[in-house]
């Protein structure tokens, strides 16, 4: 079975990590930090899926999925809130579902995990958190919301 780490196990990361649970292909690690560790660590990690609409004609049929829940007692997953605690494991896919700028301070907590066929997949979103920092954007963009 091969192993996946998914570093932040927020929206985009938990999304991916819990599919990959479900195909029965790997074992998933998720990275949480904080209240969403505990919570993941007591209740499981729970995916809503979005409503499945199906239209005929001008008739739209709208039918509400179950959530999907991975509990790591049962699952092939593991929930941890410190890279530290898998550091001698070396993983065969680290998906880093952070934002950009939270990159740098994990890097070195990464490097134990690698090994020579390891695949790295960056899944960075939003707005890059160095999009407003030249003076030219922070000028003209001033006060501009973002939608």
């Amino acid at each position: 079975m091969k192993k996946v780490l998914i570093v932040g196990a927020g929206a985009i990361g938990s999304l991916i990590g819990v599919h990959l649970v479900r195909s029965g292909r790997y074992h998933v690690t998720f990275l949480a930090r904080g209240l969403h560790y505990e919570s993941m660590i007591k209740n499981g990690l729970k995916l809503h899926p979005l409503p499945h609409h199906t239209s005929t004609n001008n008739d739209t049929t709208t039918t509400k999925l179950d959530p999907i829940i991975i509990h790591s007692s049962i699952d092939h997953c593991t929930f941890v809130s410190s890279l530290d605690t898998i550091s001698d494991h070396p993983q065969d896919f680290i998906f880093l579902a952070v934002k950009q700028h939270q990159l740098i301070p994990i890097l070195d907590s990464l490097k134990p995990l690698i090994h020579s066929n390891s695949i790295i997949i960056p899944l960075q979103n939003g707005v890059p958190w160095w999009f407003f920092q030249s003076y030219t954007f922070q000028k003209s963009l001033q006060n501009t919301p973002l939608h």
